[in-house]
Order: structure tokens, then sequence, then C-alpha cells
């Protein structure tokens, strides 16, 4: 066991019952144990988020912000999955593979976007910038999607009600 989960694991089994059934003890690993899982990935999915959103953003060249954003969100599933103690499965990977390519696609038409709004606003120098920051600020909410369907797919215990992060809970952290 990881060093980081050992507090979470001893609070488990403090809290582990004879009387507690099966699904009570599911539900007590998913709100002891689970949680400081959960936790590690909601920050890997911030980092990796503010990470590609700043890369986007500073970024002048379309096929670099595929490249970033395709590295990024393939490290982040794979950290996520390690977190978890797994390797996503055949089929896991199919799906995760989907959505960064839908990511792909939306970092595109950002980008493409980025330029019309340029390009119809005059040019100016503001009007660039903020293109590039609303391009960047999406393609930082598209990998908090793709992080939190990660979390879905390697998570092994279902989350216990109103546990399941959300993305709206990662657009503050990512467009700070």
């Amino acid at each position: 066991q990881e060093e980081w989960l050992q507090p979470a694991w001893r609070h488990y089994q403090d809290m582990a019952q004879e009387h507690h059934d099966d699904r009570e003890l599911l539900e007590l690993l998913s709100r002891t144990v689970y949680v400081q899982h959960d936790q590690r990935c909601y920050r890997m999915i911030v980092q990796h988020g503010s990470t590609t959103a700043l890369a986007s953003t500073i970024s002048p060249f379309v096929w670099l912000d595929s490249l970033v954003f395709l590295w990024q969100n393939l490290r982040m599933i794979r950290m996520i999955a390690q977190c978890y103690g797994l390797k996503p499965s055949w089929s896991a990977s199919l799906f995760l593979a989907k959505e960064v390519m839908l990511g792909l696609f939306m970092a595109g038409t950002a980008d493409l976007l980025a330029d019309k709004v340029a390009e119809a606003v005059g040019g100016h120098a503001a009007s660039i910038m903020l293109a590039q920051v609303g391009k960047g600020a999406a393609n930082g909410l598209f990998t908090a999607r793709v992080g939190l369907a990660a979390i879905n797919r390697c998570r092994t215990l279902p989350f216990h009600p109103a546990g399941e992060p959300r993305a709206i809970q990662s657009r503050p952290c990512i467009l700070l």
C-alpha cells in the first residue's frame, strides 16, 4: 500500500464493524479510502487542465496546441489509472481515446474560432489576446472532462451520493 493511503486504511478498519453488511462496507470503503484516491486524481486533473490551458493560451500554432493537449491528456489518463492501481482495460482505453479525440477536435475548433474572432474585430492585440485566452480556457476544461471520464472508468467502486466529482467543480481551479 502507498504510504499516503495508510491513514485512510486505518480509519476504514477502525470504522468497519461486524454488523455492517457488504453494501455498508463498500460505502464506507468509498467514503474513507477511495475518497483519498479521488482527491489525488482531482488534483491531477486540475494540474493537467491548467497546464493545457496555459500552453494553449501562449501557443501560436494549432499543431502545437493539439500536441500539448494530446500529451497532457494521455499522461493524465495513465496517472489516474495508476493512482487507482489499474491499467485501463482495452475497452476503457478506447472510450478514453474517444474522449481525447473529441477534445482534439474541440481544441482545433477553438483555435479556428479564436482566429475568426481576431479577424472579425480587426486583429487588434486585445481581441487576439482575448481569443487566445478563451481557446486556452476551453482546452483546459476539455482536459478536465477527459480526466473525470478517466476517474469514472478507473474507479472500481461507485461513488457515494453527492461524492462524484463534476466538471463544474474544476472550472475555478483551472481558469485561475
